[in-house]
């Protein structure tokens, strides 16, 4: 789930660049730049990016792993206020 998310939220943003630097594209006129804007992305920047995140996640997992599995849950279940 972790990895769709990161793969679905990089092609959200890089469309969303596209809309943007489209719309701000324009002459004065109305007319589009000569030569179009092209965006382009430094990926050897992204992947320690993408490998820190999945890291981190991995982590958080494990951790809440470890605390909710020494949880006594039938005994928390049964007392009463």
């Amino acid at each position: 789930i972790g990895i769709l998310g990161l793969f679905l939220g990089t092609w959200a943003a890089l469309q969303m660049s596209g809309i943007l630097v489209s719309s701000v594209a324009v002459t004065e006129y109305g007319g589009k730049f000569l030569p179009p804007f092209v965006l382009i992305v430094n990926w050897w920047v992204m992947i320690p990016i993408y490998i820190s995140l999945m890291t981190l996640m991995i982590v958080c997992l494990i951790i809440s792993n470890y605390e909710f599995g020494r949880l006594d849950f039938n005994s928390i279940s049964r007392t009463e206020e």
